[in-house]
């Protein structure tokens, strides 16, 4: 009986973690988010929830939320939080 538990709640473990998709890349040692959703973007929502972008020239920058990093042409991803 056990066994039958420690089974399922491993098979609903792997369920939930493979039904997480969030889009990421390796750039060194960081796990940046793509850019992806904010292709074709023109403008941003104004809100502050601040990220850290990843700039393409190196280096980090923070931006007010994950659509202005996005758009700015600047960054390859980014990070939640400032940094």
């Amino acid at each position: 009986m056990k066994k039958t538990i420690v089974l399922v709640a491993f098979i609903a473990l792997v369920l939930i973690l493979s039904s997480c998709t969030q889009e990421t890349k390796q750039a060194g040692d960081e796990t940046l988010k793509d850019c992806v959703q904010y292709e074709g973007a023109d403008y941003c929502a104004m809100f502050y929830k601040p990220v850290c972008g990843k700039l393409k020239e190196g280096g980090w920058k923070t931006f007010s939320n994950a659509c202005t990093a996005c758009i700015s042409g600047e960054t390859e991803g980014y990070k939640e939080g400032e940094c």
